[in-house]
Formats: C-alpha cells, sequence, structure tokens
C-alpha cells in the first residue's frame, strides 16, 4: 500500500527563492544597466568586459551574470530603454542580431 505525505514536514517545498522582483533586485539590475552604458560610451562595447561592468556597478561578477548572461544582453536592453515607449517592441536576442549582422 502507498503511503500518502500527511505531514506537512514530508510535502514537497520549492528549492530556493520565491520568483518574483525585489525593488532591491530592481535597483542592482538598474546599477548595472547605467555602469554598462557609460563604460560603452567611454570606452566601446568591444573593449568593456563584464568584470568592468560590475565592478563600475559595485557588484560582484557573479550578480552581473546573474542579471544579464551577457553584455550583447545588456546593450539589447540599454537600447529598448533609449527607444520612444511608441515604437513597436520586438523580441530582440543577441544571436538573433550576430546572425543577421555576419550575413551580410
Amino acid at each position: 500500500m502507498e503511503k500518502r505525505a500527511t505531514d506537512p514536514k514530508d510535502a514537497v517545498r520549492p528549492v530556493g527563492r520565491p520568483k518574483g522582483t525585489s525593488s532591491k533586485g530592481e535597483q542592482t539590475k538598474a546599477a548595472i544597466l547605467a555602469a554598462a552604458m557609460r563604460l560603452f560610451a567611454k570606452q566601446g562595447i568591444e573593449k568593456t568586459t563584464m568584470r568592468q561592468i560590475a565592478t563600475t556597478a559595485g557588484v560582484s561578477p557573479g550578480l552581473a551574470y546573474r542579471y544579464y548572461s551577457a553584455k550583447e544582453q545588456i546593450t539589447c536592453r540599454g537600447t529598448r530603454k533609449m527607444l520612444p515607449s511608441s515604437w513597436p517592441s520586438y523580441p530582440i536576442s543577441p544571436s538573433a542580431t550576430s546572425q543577421r549582422v555576419s550575413s551580410r
């Protein structure tokens, strides 16, 4: 006979933090984006590293990668923020952008 979990301690609990965003998390993400935009303007996208972005934002490189998987993702996000809100929003992935550029 199969045993049922009737005790709350036996129930399966989700692992990790609950999904959602916190105001601190949004501030951290905004600080990383702002630091990246400053560095991109100063030294260019190609010469800027994720480590430099993290250091300028005052966070660890691991935390910067938690919010943005690559600097190209930051570039896409920064470009979207600069465009007027009246422009249509299309999903942009860094890999799709690089494929279009390399095929020319």
